[in-house]
């Protein structure tokens, strides 16, 4: 049986991710307050990118652009994720 123990860093690194995360999706919800209703839709593909751009940042802080790209490389390799976990998904 796999079993993961949280470590203190990884707590850490958690934690900052969805303060980051947080962070930068508020100043768009006030935005969106103000905007006329056709700019609403604009603030609110901000705020769905800001989970992305927060772990793009923090992996970019931990190894350079290394960590940036591996990220990138992992978010797009649907294909091989695939076929490394033997089992397709089941949309029943």
């Amino acid at each position: 049986m796999n079993s993961t123990i949280a470590t203190p860093q990884t707590t850490k690194n958690i934690t900052v991710f969805f303060v980051l995360t947080f962070v930068m999706s508020v100043p768009p919800y006030l935005v969106a307050a103000l905007v006329p209703k056709e700019m609403v839709m604009l603030t609110g593909l901000i705020i769905a990118l800001a989970p992305i751009t927060a772990a793009l940042i923090l992996a970019y802080r931990e190894n350079r652009a290394d960590g940036a790209k591996r990220l990138l490389k992992r978010c797009f390799a649907y294909k091989k994720s695939r076929e490394k976990s033997g089992t397709r998904p089941s949309f029943s």
